[in-house]
C-alpha cells in the first residue's frame, strides 16, 4: 500500500512539474510574439521598406510598405488590393500609384488620399503623416522613426527637433524641447578694479555729505 502510494504521489509531482513548464513556455511565447500594433510597417520612402530584408519585393505606398509583388503571405483580412486605376479599387477607395511607376508598376487601394499639412486638414481618426493623412493607428508608428535632423523632422510635422534616444542606443526621434538649449546669461560680474572705485566713489559721496552737514551745525550754532 505503502508503495502504491509513493508512486501515486511521484506521479502527481512530475505532472505538476510538466504543467507548470508547459505554462510558463506558453506565457514565454505570448510575450516575445505580442502583434504589432499595425498589420504593416511605416515608411516615409522606399528605404524604410528595403531594410525589412525582403530586397524590393516591398515598396512605400503613402505610408505603409508593402509586398506588391506578391501578397499571398497577408492575412486575408489585412490585405488590400493592388490597382492601377481607381476602378480597380472598392466603391469610396483610391488607387495611390507608386512614384517610381517604372519599377513599381502597380498601386494600392486606400480608403483616403489626400496631401495635409496638419491633421485638421484630414477626415475625422486621420492623422497627418508627413504630407499624407493616415490612419491614427499608423501616425503613433510614423512619429516613432528615426530621426536625423531638426529640418526633417519639421518636414514631416513631427516635431521642432530632433532627439537623442531616452536610453543610450536608442534611435533618435522629433520632439519638440531643444536637446540643446541655449545657456542662460548670467549678469556681467564686476572686476576688482570696478569694484574698489565703486566703494571709492561711494566713500567721498558720504565725506561729501557729512562735511556739508559739520559745517551746516557750527553755522547755527554760532547764530
Amino acid at each position: 500500500m505503502d508503495t502504491k502510494n509513493s508512486v501515486f504521489l511521484a506521479f502527481l509531482t512530475l505532472s505538476a512539474i510538466s504543467f507548470s513548464s508547459i505554462f510558463a513556455a506558453q506565457n514565454t511565447n505570448s510575450q516575445i510574439q505580442a502583434p504589432s500594433p499595425t498589420p504593416f510597417p511605416v515608411c516615409i520612402d522606399d528605404s524604410d521598406c528595403v531594410k525589412l530584408g525582403k530586397g524590393d519585393k516591398f515598396a512605400c505606398f503613402q505610408y505603409i510598405c508593402y509586398p506588391w509583388k506578391n501578397d499571398d503571405q497577408i492575412d486575408p483580412k489585412n490585405r488590400r488590393k493592388t490597382c492601377r486605376q481607381d476602378d480597380d479599387c472598392d466603391p469610396g477607395q483610391e488607387c495611390f500609384r507608386h512614384h517610381d511607376k517604372r519599377m513599381v508598376n502597380r498601386g494600392l487601394c486606400f480608403d483616403e488620399v489626400k496631401s495635409c499639412q496638419e491633421a485638421k486638414d484630414c477626415s475625422k481618426s486621420y492623422e497627418c503623416c508627413g504630407g499624407t493623412c493616415c490612419e491614427a493607428k499608423y501616425y503613433t508608428e510614423f512619429a516613432k522613426l528615426p530621426c536625423i535632423s531638426h529640418l526633417g523632422c519639421r518636414d514631416l510635422g513631427l516635431g521642432q527637433y530632433c532627439c537623442p534616444g531616452k536610453t543610450n542606443g536608442t534611435q533618435s526621434e522629433c520632439c519638440d524641447q531643444d536637446p540643446n538649449p541655449p545657456p542662460t546669461t548670467q549678469p556681467p560680474a564686476l572686476s576688482q578694479t570696478a569694484s574698489a572705485n565703486s566703494i571709492q566713489s561711494a566713500s567721498m559721496t558720504l565725506a561729501v555729505f557729512f562735511g556739508s552737514l559739520l559745517v551746516a551745525f557750527n553755522f547755527f550754532k554760532n547764530l
